[in-house]
């Protein structure tokens, strides 16, 4: 019995399928989207492939004639082995009816090549014990990554009746409630911003203290407590059970710092166990080591696959590292540009918290509402962001004015004509930009004690002169 050999099969498929490019040149459209000259396992295949695809962009007619001249102008005529070549790529081949399936084996061997190749690579790379076995993994996944990349891509485009069906549906389903709008963030002043929407980018970026983990938090067990979603968290900067500290603490309503300390009554424990048994059974998932942004991908979309998550929290921004890209402008570059296309591949919001530049911190403190311009890298920012929001709690700064009532003391700052405006336990939301509608300035309570944000109850009537907020940030002006 003679001996299988899958090269002699892989050479049989691709003289049919050039065969059947130069019987009928029209197929060639079936297959040039995907197959490309390095698919092909023979070389003289590979030449005379690139010769017909040189033909078709020059406008030039294909057929044997044409490509023989082709590749004799080239000079790789020896590559054919002899003149006969060529024209016996037609001799077996009937038709072009099956040039499609011809072509996917093709490619199917060609990436069952590059994978024997990938992982050769990486196992000689893992003999090396200076080298991290993750940095191993990145590098393997960058590179199957990219192989893939290489031989597919989007096959068709979308249009008006292929999308119109679900368009209709989710729209009537957001009109009957069925559906909301938006992720909620748990604060009824922001509900008409939108919430958080499928396949966004929004950033939240405040300086130290002002509130971004405890931001996250509320919009996380909001999400995931009140509406079981879901929730994915990339915590760069704190441990796991950090945020599981600042989670029970607004939960059970225990200063966080008693909490972190143990200075707790049997009453406090007892409502700790009753609260952290409940909270186990909320589906938020957080990955307290990814730093590298391939890491960040490939475990986001794990997150989706495996747990089904609906929104993704990163904090922060400024943690996230790249390979092989160390100026920070670059790296915030390529790093927002990775995750607004995440936010679209894996049609979920995606919130990522960044810090401000020190220098708002020079302006005077009624000036102090973070603008777009104080963002690190803030062109690529502005550039990505479906939405940005900005944090600023006046109470947390030295020069915030104060006056002692009784034993309180009350924080205020004063609005262009010399009004004081209460902030004690209060913090400025600013939307700075919103691609599905309106942005402004708005006011919601911080308890310090707890690091939590709530709704106030105050009536709004007393903040209307805060909004809208312009980009002179003049957020206090009539």
């Amino acid at each position: 019995m003679e001996n299988y050999d899958p090269n002699k099969e892989l050479q049989d498929l691709e003289n049919a399928v050039l065969g059947a490019i130069l019987l009928e040149s029209e197929a060639l459209d079936e297959v040039s989207s995907d197959l490309k000259p390095h698919c092909f396992l023979s070389e003289a295949n590979q030449h005379i492939f690139r010769a017909i695809l040189e033909l078709k962009e020059e406008g030039t007619r294909i057929d044997m004639l044409t490509v023989s001249q082709k590749i004799k102008t080239k000079g790789l005529l020896e590559t054919m082995g002899d003149n006969r070549y060529i024209p016996s790529l037609t001799s077996r081949v009937a038709s072009a009816s099956n040039i499609e399936s011809h072509a996917r084996l093709v490619i199917e061997g060609y990436l069952g090549r590059k994978v024997v190749e990938i992982c050769s690579q990486g196992l000689i790379k893992m003999t090396d014990r200076d080298i991290d076995i993750f940095d191993i993994y990145e590098d393997l996944k960058a590179k199957f990554d990219n192989t893939i990349s290489e031989v597919t891509g989007n096959k068709s485009f979308d249009t008006i009746a292929s999308i119109g069906d679900e368009f209709l549906q989710e729209t009537n389903d957001k009109k009957e409630g069925i559906i909301p709008p938006g992720i909620s963030l748990g604060l009824t002043v922001m509900d008409p911003y939108g919430g958080n929407n499928k396949s966004d980018l929004i950033y939240w970026g405040a300086r130290p203290g002002m509130g971004k983990t405890a931001m996250l938090i509320k919009q996380a067990t909001h999400a995931a407590i009140k509406n079981n979603l879901p929730i994915g968290i990339f915590s760069i900067e704190m441990k796991s059970k950090q945020l599981l500290t600042r989670i029970a603490a607004i939960d059970c309503q225990i200063d966080s710092e008693d909490l972190r300390k143990g200075n707790l009554s049997d009453a406090q424990m007892n409502l700790l166990y009753t609260s952290v048994n409940e909270l186990k059974k909320v589906p938020i998932y957080i990955d307290p080591k990814s730093r590298e942004l391939n890491t960040i991908i490939s475990q986001a979309r794990r997150m989706v696959k495996k747990h089904g998550i609906k929104q993704l929290f990163i904090d922060y921004l400024g943690l996230i590292r790249v390979k092989g890209l160390n100026d920070e402008y670059s790296r915030i570059n390529e790093v927002s540009a990775q995750l607004k296309n995440l936010a679209k591949e894996l049609d979920i919001p995606i919130i990522v918290f960044y810090q401000l530049s020190r220098e708002i911190e020079k302006r005077p403190i009624e000036k102090r509402m973070p603008l777009m311009s104080d963002a690190r890298g803030s062109g690529a920012i502005e550039q990505d962001a479906d939405q940005m929001f900005g944090l600023f709690r006046p109470e947390y700064y030295e020069d915030c004015p104060s006056r002692k009532i009784g034993d309180t003391t009350m924080y205020y700052i004063l609005d262009d004509n010399g009004h004081e405006i209460d902030v004690t336990g209060k913090c400025f939301i600013g939307c700075l930009k919103n691609r599905h509608g309106k942005i402004g300035t708005e006011l919601v309570g911080f308890k310090g004690r707890f690091t939590e944000f709530h709704n106030l109850y105050e009536p709004i009537e007393d903040f209307t002169e805060l909004k809208p907020m312009n980009q002179n940030n003049d957020f206090l002006s009539q």
